[in-house]
């Protein structure tokens, strides 16, 4: 609870000193399952003060107090952890190492959801590596995995994670100057297709605005600007139905982008302009 408060009050140090005192206690106590716990709340705020590298000793410390005591489900979940800080501090290749440990336990153990998770993480170091198709890869294999156990949540999250990818890739082309290839874009619109389509069933309206939105964006890159705006008035009118400020100029913002590529200037002014007094209420 005192951990709690201070990271409420925005004071990590005062966070860090408490996470330290109860780990202090249970390593006292002789309470090692608590003790790992601790340490990896240590890990967590370390992150915020003291940056990647220091939080990935922390976690490694949270590691093998896991391993030592046997539990093979905090020890997974914690190496998840560290792969994350490992990414952050730019170790790429110590990251999937740390990913491919966790996923030999999480298949020991055949807990499916642990194995979907292992491969978003690695999915994640094989893009900071620029290896796109092999983040792909790992990705669709976490979804097949999640289809098959019946796991609707993370095989949402699993499919989200594959829209995010195609527009990494179509981003990264436009960034580095180039057009994204015909291919690309159609194969990122899919994506996003069939991610904004297994929202829809699962009715959930909030993700499908933002999949519209990205869908929207991906069509203005395909420079068809009329999908491009059905789109985005779609995702407004399921933005409207939710009145969510933010949803909603979001929502007319890509609306404005849509008209201005199809040369309707005062229209995307318009609803641009719309879109300010949402914003100012985020």
């Amino acid at each position: 609870m005192t951990m709690a408060y201070h990271m409420q009050m925005n004071s990590s140090v005062k966070a860090l000193e408490a996470c330290l005192e109860m780990r202090s206690l249970y390593q006292i106590a002789g309470w090692r399952e608590e003790e790992a716990q601790a340490m990896v709340h240590v890990a967590e705020v370390i992150l915020n003060t003291k940056g990647p590298r220091e939080a990935v000793k922390a976690a490694k410390e949270a590691v093998n107090i896991f391993k030592d005591i046997g539990d093979e489900t905090g020890e997974a979940d914690t190496l998840l952890i560290l792969a994350d800080f490992q990414l952050a501090s730019n170790t790429a290749t110590e990251a999937l190492r740390t990913t491919t440990q966790a996923g030999k336990l999480y298949k020991a153990l055949d807990d499916v959801q642990g194995q979907s998770k292992v491969m978003r993480v690695a999915s994640n170091v094989y893009m900071a590596q620029g290896a796109s198709e092999e983040a792909l890869r790992t990705l669709k294999t976490a979804q097949s995995i999640c289809q098959k156990a019946g796991d609707k949540k993370g095989e949402a999250t699993a499919l989200a994670e594959l829209a995010n990818v195609h527009v990494t890739m179509v981003q990264r082309e436009a960034d580095a100057g180039k057009t994204p290839s015909n291919k690309l874009l159609q194969d990122a619109i899919e994506a996003a297709t069939e991610y904004q389509t297994y929202l829809r069933d699962l009715g959930d309206k909030a993700g499908e605005v933002t999949a519209l939105q990205q869908m929207a964006t991906l069509h203005l890159l395909a420079e068809d600007d009329e999908a491009s705006l059905n789109c985005a008035r779609e995702s407004l009118e399921f933005a409207v139905e939710l009145n969510d400020p933010a949803c909603l100029g979001a929502g007319l913002l890509a609306v404005a982008r849509a008209y201005m590529s199809a040369g309707e200037h005062s229209e995307a002014k318009q609803a641009a302009e719309d879109a300010i007094p949402f914003f100012e209420q985020t």
